[in-house]
């Protein structure tokens, strides 16, 4: 790359799966997203101080990579830059950053401001001051066998351990919400609790997760309930009207998505929140009586 580029933009180098290095120029100041995504065989990259953003989705895929240093000049970094990064084992940030740390040598990117972790691989260890899990920020981490939440934790993110390979995980009281496909994809997930912390589950948080696949096939046709969260439905409903039961706090996203039979809906006043697409392509859908 020749010292007069300025910006490396979205998609440039996006699937060259024989780029084993490249060395960028400290005239760059940007870097798009996907921008080396799918480069497998990039064993490794230096981000020079010029540089200050890095877009969405930059290294996704680079399972090449084993180290990574985001250096003091960056003050913007999109979603899930390092997802599928499943050898990835070091993760510093350079001090003086003003923006984000890897504080307690926590080989994880965080948002100094909000606390936010905002990227992690398989040797990750989540400080206890941090307080939300940002999206995709495990995602593909297929090689992290366990991981602990600590307490501090109130939000879990959109994809956050989405297609992650541990077999238990314990969500602490902490968590008031998880996001929408958070841990989408988890085949080898046995064991996972949900506490009465939790006031927000959005669409799909569970989805070809193999807890949620063992538990829902214990279930009777109809509304899935657990522990007062409406998490969705099996099979044909024995009516076209459905009636939420008393009690029930949250309603999960996607819960009644695509059910274009269904003509009406009473929630009782126990709900204290409903989640993303819950009536999602409902085209039959009428009335709602709160």
């Amino acid at each position: 790359i020749p010292s007069s580029v300025v910006s490396i933009g979205s998609d440039t180098f996006y699937g060259c799966k024989a780029l084993t290095s490249i060395e960028i120029p400290n005239t760059v100041e940007s870097i798009g997203k996907e921008a080396f995504s799918g480069c497998n065989a990039l064993a490794s990259i230096t981000i020079p101080n010029s540089v200050n953003t890095i877009g969405d989705h930059c290294f996704e895929y680079c399972n090449g990579l084993t180290t990574i240093s985001i250096p003091h000049s960056v003050k913007s970094i999109g979603i899930g830059i390092l997802k599928f990064c499943n050898n990835l084992a070091s993760i510093t940030v350079e001090s003086g950053n003003n923006v984000y740390d890897s504080r307690n040598n926590c080989n994880a990117i965080i948002e100094t401001k909000t606390n936010a972790l905002i990227c992690g691989c398989k040797n990750t260890i989540i400080p206890f001051s941090v307080t939300s899990l940002e999206d995709d920020c495990f995602s593909g981490c297929t090689e992290m066998t366990s991981i602990n939440i600590p307490y501090s934790i109130e939000k879990i993110g959109n994809g956050a351990f989405s297609n992650c390979k541990f077999s238990e995980i314990n969500i602490p009281y902490s968590v008031t919400s998880i996001g929408s496909e958070a841990f989408y994809n988890c085949r080898e997930l046995k064991s996972l609790n949900i506490p009465n912390s939790v006031k927000m589950i959005g669409a799909d948080a569970f989805y070809n997760n193999s807890w949620f696949v063992a538990w829902r096939s214990t279930q009777e046709d109809g509304l899935l309930y657990m522990d007062g969260i409406l998490l969705g439905l099996k099979g044909k409903l024995p009516s076209n009207e459905v009636i939420v039961k008393e009690g029930t706090r949250v309603i999960a996203g996607g819960t009644f998505a695509s059910r274009s039979t269904i003509t009406s809906i009473i929630i009782p006043s126990t709900i204290s929140a409903i989640a993303d697409k819950t009536f999602y392509l409902c085209s039959s859908l009428s009335s709602i009586t709160f």
